[in-house]
């Protein structure tokens, strides 16, 4: 599995949060939703070298189906379904820092944390990538040299992941609330693992009871 790649032109791009995105690979989870898109964890966040200092570049990023097969989650692992869904058409987002210099993009981490994930076609905006579930994507980050517009795509084996709309593995659920620091609710100290005698009452003096873990699988990734 690859945290690095270099180009023909000799641009470096490298995953910041390597060590990270290497507890959860290779079977990596993201949760969309139709309603509130979410953010990705962990994020997308990346180093580059190699650019020339002076020269004007942007950054995009854009999400790659990895196959034309559809996944389900049996018997504790990843395996090819029947039915695959047709392939979308690529969107790019560049990112909110827009053309800057060389300099600019390697002088510190480059974040997609702006980035929102989503299955509702409805949803449009630059930080919306519209995605289909249970399939694998792989993410691909673009350097453009505005001067003349040359591209040149970097591919992450590391950050390959599968989309969902409920988690399907619990070694992933166990990941997401030990490291997300925004999972809070699913820690002991969390109002979601509250014992019943601590419940508050809604009107009617009925308690207001958790959700199952179906449903709580996807609000692990709230920011």
């Amino acid at each position: 599995m690859s945290s690095s790649s270099t180009s023909p032109s000799g641009i470096q791009l490298s995953l910041s949060d390597a060590e990270l995105w290497k507890k959860f690979y290779p079977g990596t989870e993201m949760v969309l939703t139709s309603t509130k898109p979410r953010k990705m964890f962990p994020n997308l966040e990346y180093n580059i070298k190699g650019l020339d200092p002076d020269t004007l570049y942007s950054v995009l990023i854009y999400m790659e189906r990895c196959d034309k097969l559809k996944y389900h989650f049996k018997k504790g692992k990843w395996e090819e379904a029947a039915n695959s869904d047709p392939i979308l058409q690529i969107d790019q987002k560049q990112h909110k820092d827009g053309g800057q210099t060389g300099d600019h993009w390697m002088k510190q981490s480059i974040s997609f944390d702006h980035i929102r994930l989503t299955n509702n076609e409805s949803l449009k905006g630059d930080q919306m990538i519209l995605m289909q579930s249970m399939h694998l994507y792989q993410p691909v980050v673009v350097i453009k040299r505005l001067t003349d517009e040359m591209e040149e795509e970097f591919r992450l084996e590391m950050t390959r992941f599968y989309t969902v709309t409920a988690y399907q593995c619990e070694e992933q659920i166990k990941l997401k609330k030990e490291l997300n620091k925004f999972a809070s609710g699913f820690r002991a100290e969390g109002g979601h693992n509250r014992k019943k005698k601590d419940l508050k009452r809604g009107k009617r003096g009925l308690p207001i009871v958790p959700y199952g873990i179906q449903r709580l699988r996807p609000l692990l990734d709230f920011r």
